[in-house]
């Protein structure tokens, strides 16, 4: 039994060191669930969004975009069909956000996300923001045109419908998978000074925060479609500790 308990050390003493690195290179996760022709959507990644992550200050959050919002999935078979709150354009648009966020690499997925809803309308913007871009579009035309699109589509849907509590606006923002009214609200107008404050609960304050007045710290009420990836490893850490205590009472 006592090869047990030496098992359970070193898996512990792992976990442990994993945990204390996570710590240190881990950074927050801003999630965005939007619409492609929506226009506080096409406002928020303007104004908001974009110029923060490609000012220094990018360089400390990571962004998960989910274009699908408040649209509806229809599944038949090995088909789908999608009703979008601004028609069937929009659904256009979403796919194709979907299939460059799949196809292209993250940075180059978030520049033609920017592109394509600066562009006079988004859903018709691959030839624009290929080329702009200098990358290849028959990959993502490929994508969009054919049954992958609507795959990609269809899971954005399901992380969408996940949601708790449910969206009720679009865009809808929420921070390492867990949804607060006050940062959601605040991001709209003021994103910079919400992802600082993120940070400096987080305890980080980059330079670029310097000056930045900051949100109070606040529990967060409500959790997001998914856990937070940052939790995971404390988890496994304290299931361990309880596994590791039981293991004892045999000795």
């Amino acid at each position: 039994m006592k090869w047990l308990v030496v098992t359970s050390l070193f898996v512990l003493a792992s976990i442990t060191h994993s945990v204390s690195a996570n710590k240190r290179v881990a950074k927050p996760l801003v999630q965005v669930y939007y619409e492609s022709l929506c226009g506080d959507s096409r406002r928020f990644i303007q104004r908001q969004l974009y110029p923060v992550k490609t000012s220094p200050l990018g360089e400390h959050f990571y962004v998960d975009l989910i274009p699908y919002g408040k649209a509806s999935t229809t599944q038949s078979g090995d088909s789908y069909t999608f009703d979008c709150q601004h028609g069937p354009d929009e659904c256009k648009g979403n796919k194709l956000h979907a299939c460059a966020i799949r196809h292209l690499n993250e940075s180059m997925s978030f520049e033609f996300v920017h592109c394509s809803m600066v562009a006079n309308y988004p859903p018709n913007a691959l030839d624009e923001c290929t080329t702009k871009l200098g990358v290849e579009k028959e990959e993502i035309k490929k994508c969009v045109e054919g049954s992958e699109g609507s795959e990609l589509l269809a899971r954005h849907g399901e992380r969408t419908h996940r949601l708790t509590p449910k969206l009720y606006f679009v865009p809808w923002i929420t921070y390492n998978g867990i949804f607060n009214e006050k940062k959601f609200q605040q991001s709209l107008s003021d994103f910079k000074s919400v992802i600082c404050s993120v940070l400096k609960d987080e305890g980080k304050t980059p330079e670029s925060c310097e000056g930045i007045e900051l949100l109070a710290k606040q529990v967060d009420v409500g959790s997001g479609s998914e856990s937070s990836w940052v939790q995971q490893p404390r988890d496994a850490l304290l299931q361990l500790l309880v596994t590791f205590c039981f293991l004892l009472g045999f000795i």
